[in-house]
């Protein structure tokens, strides 16, 4: 167990200092910023379009937030499609680097393969949901912000 958390302690910190992590979580709160500022910003004026009747709903963050809008959305629909590639992408480049330059043997002859494909797993699964959660999270904050949280119609 001493060594999976030696080698965990070593890969965080290798995340935390790849230009490629901090280049996808920027490129995800872009996406979420442009999302907010395209659907949240129009419904600040939560009563527009509301007359009262049954089939109109006044906008609350239930139906203004991002996750809502996907497929509608241009920004929401890119950040699903591209949110796969850019979580993957900064713990893979280290990875194949690794792998490239042979320094993957250090480990080895230092850990057994098992503890280090561990360690690189679990790493590798927290920065994905890292750069998956956090802009996702940072709109809905936004949007609470802006928007009234009214009950939800059923």
């Amino acid at each position: 167990m001493h060594e999976l958390n030696v080698l965990l302690k070593i890969e965080f910190k290798r995340l935390f200092k790849n230009k490629l992590f901090y280049i996808s979580l920027f490129i995800g709160v872009v996406l979420a910023t442009g999302s907010f500022i395209n659907k949240v910003i129009p419904h600040m004026d939560i009563l527009n379009g509301f007359d009262g009747s049954v089939a109109s709903y006044p906008f609350s963050v239930f139906n203004s937030w991002m996750g809502i809008f996907i497929g509608f959305d241009p920004f929401a629909t890119a950040y699903v499609y591209v949110c796969m590639l850019f979580c993957a992408l900064p713990y893979c480049g280290n990875f194949s680097r690794d792998n490239h330059n042979q320094y993957i043997l250090q480990y080895y002859s230092r850990a057994s393969r098992n503890k280090v494909h561990a360690a690189r797993f679990i790493t590798t699964f927290v920065s994905g949901g890292m750069l998956v959660l956090l802009p996702v999270l940072m709109n809905l904050i936004a949007t609470m912000m802006c928007v009234p949280a009214l009950s939800p119609r059923l």
